[in-house]
């Protein structure tokens, strides 16, 4: 069946009033059966959402006195965003009552922005020049697994049956509608997830930069494209507290909100890296949660490696990414979009591919070896418009997995052996992360073995006769890898 991708343009709308919502704007999505039934439960949602505050009261605030100011305020709980942030049904005056009393922390209004996908009529086929541009072929030849690693992607959801998105994903949240369905009505989510993880090397579709991606799919993003910080805040915590190491955010706002920021620090103390789009505004804005303490800001580049013209520049940069024309997945189907939510999910794809071929590594030292391999664009060093620059797979791969050399292909017993011993041939490999054998025997110029490909390092061989010359090769790869280091020892037998 012929593929069709259709063209969009990524595009983040950042008008952040101090506690508000992202959204991303996608075109009109022919809706399943039950999808309206949804977005009337969202619209629902929504309208309240947008009626709330954040609240975080001081620490002195113990629970008799919160009862206290409960009862004297006439607080009406919504919610509550971690251990100490609640979200309370809004009125005239609230706010200020609550700030004469001295009792709180700080107070923000649960708003929404959103961010935009203004759609075009281009067509497009298979070519992915993005993965060509950050070398992905030559990383592949290292590692294609990623699968030890989960990524939280906090957005729109997911297409749950998309056919290059099978197996790529774990259970998630819904913190829209408060339930488990992660069904992607709106199209943004599963976009940036096939660009993570799509799977690869399949004859059909696209290939993400994981070809055995864990995704963590935590829907925030309503069915028109908004994020309330509320939400995010919940979906990072989430996130953390259920095993993901890298959460994705392509989504942003032009001010800063202290619940996401505290969100963001409980994430950071556990050795948890998040990833997040600077914006789209064509201008030097400065967009949360990119600019978050700790979060990797991430810009958007095109095929000749300069800045897309509507990427932000400031000094939140960090890296950049491809952004422009980037096929991804989308409702079953393909499109193709630019922006910098399409550039975050490159970094954060990246981040897992190399920590998961070096679990050693700290979230920090995975940003280091990112930022130290990057392609330096602009200005020498690091600058506002391309960050320590454009993010290079091969080399960050190259920096982080020792490559697999053979050191040694040996037998156990001396030649000649009578016909009927059997003799173990261990191959001696240093360097990779996740070892697989394969050992093959010559006959003259046949072959006469081939073993599988196991974690076993060694070969129980009996010659079928003796006095025969054979021949041994041992091959040596990662155990998700397509290519091999090899080894031939020669001996008679």
């Amino acid at each position: 069946m012929k593929r069709v991708l259709i063209c969009l343009l990524f595009f983040l709308s950042l008008v952040f009033s101090p506690n508000t919502i992202f959204a991303a704007e996608m075109p009109q999505a022919d809706f399943q059966a039950g999808d309206e039934k949804l977005i009337q439960m969202e619209k629902a949602a929504a309208a309240e959402k947008s009626q709330e505050i954040l609240v975080k009261f001081k620490p002195s605030v113990n629970e008799s006195r919160k009862n206290s100011l409960y009862s004297k305020f006439s607080l009406e709980e919504k919610g509550k965003v971690g251990d100490d942030t609640y979200q309370f049904k809004d009125r005239e005056g609230l706010k200020e009552e609550l700030l004469k009393s001295g009792e709180v922390e700080y107070i923000e209004p649960n708003t929404p922005y959103k961010a935009f996908l203004t759609p075009n009529d281009t067509f497009y086929n298979s070519y992915q020049w993005n993965l060509k541009k950050i070398l992905m072929p030559q990383a592949w030849d290292i590692r294609t697994d990623s699968s030890s690693v989960t990524v939280a992607v906090l957005d729109s959801g997911i297409e749950i049956g998309h056919p290059d998105l099978q197996g790529m994903y774990t259970s998630g949240y819904n913190f829209v509608s408060d339930n488990t369905n992660v069904s992607d009505i709106y199209g943004h989510g599963t976009f940036v997830s096939g660009i993570i993880g799509a799977i690869g090397n399949n004859n059909a579709g696209i290939a993400g930069l994981s070809w055995n991606a864990r995704i963590m799919p935590v829907k925030v993003m309503f069915y028109d494209g908004t994020v309330y910080p509320s939400d995010a805040a919940e979906g990072i915590y989430y996130a953390v507290d259920h095993g993901a190491k890298v959460i994705n955010m392509s989504f942003g706002g032009s001010g800063s909100s202290q619940t996401i920021q505290n969100a963001v620090d409980y994430a950071l103390t556990r050795g948890v890296l998040l990833v997040a789009a600077v914006g789209n505004d064509y201008n030097s804005t400065v967009n949360y949660p990119a600019a978050c303490s700790g979060v990797v800001g991430v810009g958007a580049t095109d095929s000749d490696d300069n800045r897309c013209s509507f990427s932000n520049y400031n000094s939140y940069v960090d890296l950049t990414a491809p952004g422009y024309d980037i096929p991804s997945t989308v409702e079953n189907s393909y499109y193709l979009g630019e922006g910098t939510s399409a550039s975050a999910p490159h970094v954060a794809g990246l981040a897992a591919l190399v920590w998961s071929g070096n679990p050693t590594l700290s979230a920090s030292g995975i940003t280091d070896i990112l930022q130290n391999t990057a392609v330096d664009l602009g200005s020498s060093g690091r600058d506002n418009y391309f960050g320590y620059g454009r993010i290079n797979a091969y080399a960050a791969l190259s920096s982080a997995v020792t490559p697999i050399t053979i050191n040694s292909l040996t037998p156990d017993q001396t030649s000649p052996q009578a016909s009927g011993t059997t003799i173990r041939w261990t191959c001696n490999a240093s360097g990779g992360t996740n070892k697989v054998y394969l050992f093959k025997v010559y006959k003259g110029s046949s072959v006469e073995t081939t073993t599988p490909w196991s974690a076993n390092n060694y070969y129980d061989w009996t010659p079928a006769a003796a006095g025969a010359d054979y021949r041994f090769k041992a091959y040596v790869k990662e155990s998700t890898a397509d290519t091999s280091t090899a080894l031939t020892t020669m001996s008679g037998y």
